[in-house]
């Protein structure tokens, strides 16, 4: 759909963080890497959340394959002196893209990095593709901060065959 479609969906706390974060230098980078992006969630998201063992050197796999397939694309914000702010990793399928992996600085929560990185691919996305996928999260903040921006819940069933012999 269009970005004024999906913009009339936000919430009025995310217009205000949008307004909060154009208070701050920001600059966009559409092709990062997937190193840079897992650096920082490793740096940032690694001192509060247990990584499990393997999971590095899987997502970074996943991220290099949709990459040299076409598929995917990480894109960062930095602040003043090339600072990391936020960044994030989004695949791209069909008709659908997924934001499959993200990773915020401090000084980016605080200046709203993540919510204008995300705004700013919307605007990209408007057209390209129907639905945009925020992969959900059990964690009630994230569920409220993708629900600012007009995400449904829509949970799916997984099927997973176990081979017994």
């Amino acid at each position: 759909g269009s970005y004024e479609k999906v913009h009339g969906g936000y919430s009025k706390q995310l217009v205000r963080n949008l307004k909060e974060a154009k208070q701050h230098a920001m600059t966009l980078f559409e092709h990062d890497t997937p190193e840079t992006l897992y650096h920082a969630f490793e740096h940032n998201q690694g001192k509060r959340y247990a990584i499990p063992g393997g999971f590095g050197s899987a997502i970074r796999q996943a991220m290099y394959h949709l990459l040299h397939q076409g598929k995917g694309a990480v894109w960062s914000v930095y602040g003043e002196g090339n600072r990391f702010l936020a960044g994030a990793f989004f695949a791209f399928s069909g008709n659908r893209v997924v934001l499959l992996f993200s990773a915020i600085s401090e000084e980016g929560r605080e200046t709203q990095a993540m919510a204008y990185l995300l705004n700013e691919f919307l605007v990209f996305a408007a057209g390209r593709w129907s639905y945009f996928d925020f992969e959900g999260s059990e964690a009630p903040g994230l569920a409220r901060f993708y629900a600012g921006f007009g995400a449904e819940c829509h949970p799916y069933l997984r099927y997973q065959r176990w081979a017994l012999l």
